[in-house]
C-alpha cells in the first residue's frame, strides 16, 4: 500500500511541476489544470494525514494485544518512513499548515513512542522556547507555531479546534501538584481568547472556568477569583458560577445580605450541572445548605439565645455565640 500511495503523491507533485514549467514558458494551456492538480494533491495529503493519525490511535489503543505485539514485533517501525515522507510532503504547503499542526498537535500530548512508526525525533528532541518563550516539547512548539497563526488570521474557521487542542496541551504540564504552570495557564488563556473571537462565549467561560479551578485547587484562590470574574463576563458556566460563589466566600468577600443571596442564587442555578471533578457536587449541596443556615441565623433576632434554640451542633452553636456577643 505504502509504494502505490507515494507514488501518487509523486505523479501529483510531477504534473505539477510540468504545468508550472508550461506556464513559465508562455503556454497558457498550463493554468487550466493547475488549481485542479493543487486541490487534488491537498486532499490526497490531508486524507493521508487523517489516515495516519487514525492508524497512530489505534496502536495505542490495541498495542496491549499479544496478535498487535506480534505483528509489531515483526515488522518494527514499518510506517516510519512512509510517514516522514507525507510529512516532507505536506511542509511549507500554506493550504497544509492548519491539518499538519493538527496532526503535530497530536503527537505533541500522544504516546512518544509508537511501534508502528518508531520513536519519532521529536520526541528525543531538546525543549525548544514557545510562543511565550517557555521551554516545552518540540513537538508542541511545532504545533504551535502551525495552529496559532492560522487561529489568529482566521478565528472564526479554526479557532475552536485550536482552543481544544490548546486545552490539550496545557494539561500535559498539570502534573505539577503544587501549582499551575504557566505553561498550562498560558494555552487556556489563549484558547479562551481563540473560543471568544470564534462566537463560542460557552467554550470561554468553560476554559477559564477550568484554569481557575486548578489555581484554586492549588491554593491561588485570588488569582482563581479572578479568572473566574473573567469567565461569568462570557456566559454563566455552571461550574465558573459555582466556583465564584465558593471563592468569594473563602475570601472573606460575602459582606452583606445582598453578597450572600447572590451566592446563594449562583449555588442553586448549579445544581446538577457541574462537571465530573473530584466532588463538586456534594460539595455545592454542602456548601449551599451551610451558607443558607448561616443566612437564616444572620437574619433571624433573637441574640445568644436565638443561638441555644436554632443550634445543635457544639461547633457552630460556638462560633453563634461568638458572633452574636461580638457584633450583636
Amino acid at each position: 500500500m505504502e509504494a502505490p500511495l507515494r507514488k501518487m503523491v509523486e505523479v501529483h507533485k510531477s504534473v505539477q511541476d510540468m504545468s508550472r514549467a508550461s506556464l513559465a514558458a508562455g503556454n497558457m494551456d498550463g493554468d487550466m489544470y493547475l488549481p485542479d492538480l493543487l486541490a487534488g494533491q491537498d486532499d490526497l495529503q490531508t486524507s493521508l494525514l487523517n489516515t495516519l493519525q487514525k492508524v497512530r490511535e489505534v496502536n495505542v489503543k490495541f498495542s496491549s494485544l499479544k496478535g498487535f505485539r506480534k505483528i509489531a514485533e515483526c515488522y518494527p517501525a514499518i510506517l516510519q518512513g512512509f510517514e516522514k515522507f507525507i510529512l516532507d510532503s505536506a511542509e511549507g504547503r500554506q493550504s497544509l499548515r492548519f491539518r499538519l499542526g493538527i496532526y503535530w498537535s497530536h503527537l505533541a500530548v500522544g504516546a512518544v513512542s509508537n511501534s508502528l512508526f518508531g520513536r519519532h525525533p521529536l520526541a528525543s528532541a531538546p525543549h525548544a522556547p514557545d510562543t511565550w518563550d517557555l521551554h516545552v516539547p518540540a513537538a508542541m512548539v511545532k504545533a504551535e507555531s502551525l495552529l496559532l497563526s492560522i487561529a489568529d488570521a482566521y478565528p472564526a474557521e479554526y479557532g475552536v479546534e485550536v482552543a481544544h487542542r490548546l486545552r490539550e496541551h496545557g494539561q500535559v504540564f498539570l502534573a505539577v501538584v503544587d501549582d499551575v504552570p504557566r505553561t498550562t495557564e498560558f494555552r487556556y488563556r489563549r484558547a479562551a481568547t481563540y473560543a471568544a473571537n470564534a462566537d463560542r462565549p460557552r467554550l470561554a467561560s468553560q476554559l477559564l472556568a477550568r484554569l481557575g479551578y486548578f489555581m484554586s485547587l492549588r491554593g491561588r484562590e485570588t488569582a482563581g477569583l479572578e479568572v473566574i470574574n473573567e469567565a461569568v463576563t462570557h456566559h454563566d458556566e455552571p461550574l465558573a458560577v459555582h466556583l465564584q460563589a465558593q471563592l468569594r466566600l473563602n475570601l472573606g468577600e460575602l459582606t452583606t445580605n445582598e453578597a450572600v443571596d447572590e451566592a446563594l442564587k449562583q449555588l442553586k442555578s448549579a445544581e446538577g450541572k457541574l462537571p465530573t471533578l473530584g466532588n463538586l457536587e456534594n460539595h455545592r449541596q454542602s456548601l449551599h445548605s451551610h451558607l443558607s443556615f448561616w443566612r437564616d441565623i444572620a437574619t433571624s433576632h433573637g441574640g445568644v439565645q436565638g443561638c441555644f434554640s436554632q443550634i445543635t451542633d457544639v461547633a457552630w452553636l460556638a462560633i453563634c455565640v461568638a458572633c452574636r456577643v461580638m457584633f450583636g
